[in-house]
């Protein structure tokens, strides 16, 4: 009877073990633009990639003595996890508007999906300079531990989010993708991605936020008002968060969430304020 139990309990332990670790061909492609430049440029935008799905990422870099080096870090993060790496990146004009953008990136350390996580490669792409648009491709294997997620019992959760956010490109039907960190929402704090028809005074524009733990998506209406300044305020009216992922699949929001907030004529940096509550 004992050996019987203790061969149960092995199996139970073998069964129980955690995953090997996975490896990933990396090949992410990345739409973004310009949140500031100077001494430290700071990107946010858009990743896809058939092995790591989609999500959002904030890069920030600054020179090296020589204009043309950089080092940078970036922060990947989606419904799943969050990835970090440094980069080392060089430019080079290819023409009055183009830079060329190559180097390589090693990757830190990561959440979630990407726990554990390690791995390098390759960056190349290109930068317009008149309007910021960045393309990038990130090229190479990361391998990963995935932890498992902890779900907390349901709460309401008052938040007071502020969300910086920039202009990556616009398509043929005049819509643009617009992306930005957002601090305040949740308390990881993560990155919003939202698509907003352009020439228009009143819109509705669907959002997905990404965290690390899980998303949020839904809408909100948005009415634009020109300032005699060149700056344009944003005035919420109305919206509705639809759902989520992972930590927020079963999210409700309680009451009605406030916002508004502008656009800087100069930068094109949109800045909101969002107040509410949600249960998850």
């Amino acid at each position: 009877m004992i050996r019987a139990l203790m061969i149960a309990l092995a199996a139970g332990l073998t069964l129980a073990a955690p995953a090997a670790a996975r490896t990933l061909d990396v090949d992410a492609h990345v739409s973004a633009n310009f949140l500031s430049s100077g001494s430290t440029n700071v990107l946010a935008g858009t990743l896809n990639d058939q092995a790591l799905g989609h999500g959002a990422l904030r890069e920030s870099s600054h020179s090296e003595g020589d204009e043309s080096s950089l080092t940078g870090k970036a922060r990947y993060v989606d419904g799943r996890g969050t990835l970090s790496w440094t980069e080392a990146l060089r430019t080079q004009a290819t023409s009055d508007s183009t830079l060329s953008v190559t180097g390589t990136w090693t990757a830190a350390r990561g959440t979630g999906r990407y726990a554990h996580a390690a791995g390098k490669g390759t960056v190349s792409g290109t930068v317009d300079t008149r309007t910021g648009v960045t393309h990038l491709r990130y090229s190479g294997t990361l391998s990963h531990d995935p932890e498992r997620l902890h779900v907390p019992r349901r709460q309401a959760h008052r938040y007071h989010a502020t969300i910086h956010a920039i202009g990556i490109e616009i398509d043929s039907d005049g819509v643009a993708t617009v992306a930005g960190p957002v601090e305040g929402l949740t308390p990881a704090g993560g990155m919003l991605v939202f698509r907003a028809k352009q020439g228009v005074p009143r819109t509705k524009a669907p959002f997905i936020f990404y965290d690390g733990r899980g998303t949020l998506f839904g809408y909100a209406y948005i009415e634009r008002v020109q300032n005699s300044d060149g700056s344009t305020s944003i005035i919420g009216r109305g919206g509705q968060f639809q759902g989520g992922t992972g930590r927020y699949a079963h999210v409700k929001a309680r009451g009605r969430a406030v916002f508004g907030g502008s656009r800087d004529p100069d930068t094109g940096v949109v800045t909101l304020k969002l107040r509410g509550t949600l249960v998850y």
